[in-house]
């Protein structure tokens, strides 16, 4: 189990002083031990409560990964009321040779609720990761039957389970209006799926929060194309309640002012916004930079950029109504493989998440609690 360290020095949080009195009163904490992190600070979701879910993706056994309940412990869980699958739900791992699977799913859905969190299901409709389901373009009414088919059995088989769906993923091109490489658009001839899948999601769990999710939202041009989207596909008359704003940032950007901006520009349109996978590539996108060191300068250029982040998520209190960080603790992390756009050809040690390898908070957890 990943346990939380001894040792700090940090200003304890509001509300933190009365439950250490509190426990100091109950025999349970004496003072020698308030240095334990786990007891001395509230969770997350505690913090946050009064602005938005705090969530995280985690591994469910998928590519022999070690479940997360497994891989940590409750210190450290227990900062978050919302879990996303972050490859457990998707298409590949859901259908394979014809069968449904749902034993992922499953997992989470069940270790949600006998925790008091929810769980944002991930992802119904992609072009990526969902060869198993459709492995190239087909006739168009074969593949309407096919999405209208495979919707209604994963989210019918999950209603009541999931809180928000992001029901399609990274259907705008980053050049073009649209991904015309998907084999749903090809099969298609053109972006009616999107519209359609959101209609299929909401008839078969019409509790669910459904949301569009895409990277670099934040782009004003991206952004552009997103809302263009929405309005041409008349996608809330179809069920879209909120957009999902990936956040795979670095250190450098993108700039608070464009964040606010994006945040801005959906929720004028009546829109839930959720930031679904935030992290911080301290490698700032580049993929040739050699491995550095977690020193002291960079834990604090770490600590800095979350700080500003989570100032504008507070203040739009209201709008952003989920944070979802992309993992838990660094090992795990899809960034020590991942950066500029590609796929390493050697693993690299990223940095982009509030906890260690221990399982320790990082001077970026406290950063986003003292404010």
């Amino acid at each position: 189990m990943m346990k939380t360290s001894t040792g700090s020095t940090h200003p304890v949080p509001r509300g933190a002083i009365l439950i250490m009195a509190f426990l100091v009163g109950l025999g349970v904490l004496h003072p020698a031990g308030m240095k334990e992190r786990s007891m001395a600070y509230a969770p997350l979701k505690e913090v946050y409560k009064d602005y938005f879910s705090i969530g995280a993706a985690v591994k469910l056994g998928e590519y022999n990964s070690t479940p997360f309940y497994q891989a940590y412990g409750e210190d450290v869980l227990q900062h978050f009321d919302s879990f996303t699958a972050e490859n457990g739900m998707k298409p590949e791992n859901v259908y394979r040779n014809g069968t449904y699977d749902f034993t992922y799913g499953d997992r989470l859905v069940r270790y949600a609720r006998e925790h008091g969190a929810v769980v944002r299901g991930h992802t119904l409709v992609w072009h990526n990761q969902t060869s198993s389901l459709i492995p190239r373009p087909l006739p168009k009414e074969e593949a309407r039957r096919l999405l209208e088919e495979y919707i209604s059995t994963v989210a019918g088989h999950f209603r009541g389970g999931i809180h928000a769906w992001d029901v399609v993923n990274e259907a705008v091109g980053d050049g073009s209006q649209w991904r015309t490489s998907s084999p749903w658009y090809q099969s298609y001839g053109g972006p009616e799926y999107i519209r359609e899948a959101f209609e299929y999601a909401r008839m078969a769990d019409p509790d669910a929060r459904l949301f569009y999710n895409d990277y670099n939202v934040v782009q004003p041009a991206k952004r552009a194309r997103i809302v263009r989207m929405i309005e041409e596909l008349d996608l809330v008359e179809a069920g879209l309640d909120g957009i999902g704003i990936q956040a795979h940032w670095n250190l450098q950007w993108p700039s608070a002012e464009e964040i606010s901006r994006t945040i801005e520009t959906f929720a004028s349109m009546g829109l839930e916004v959720h930031i679904t996978e935030l992290d911080i590539d301290c490698y700032n996108g580049n993929p040739a930079a050699p491995e550095m060191a977690y020193t002291s300068e960079l834990e604090e250029k770490l600590a800095r950029r979350y700080a500003e982040i989570f100032e504008v998520l507070r203040r739009h209190k209201g709008e952003v109504t989920s944070v979802t960080f992309w993992g838990i603790a660094d090992p795990d992390s899809w960034l020590n493989g991942f950066s500029g756009g590609r796929f390493l050809e050697k693993r690299r040690e990223n940095y982009p998440l509030l906890f260690d390898g221990k399982g320790d908070p990082k001077e970026a957890f406290f950063s986003i609690i003292n404010w």
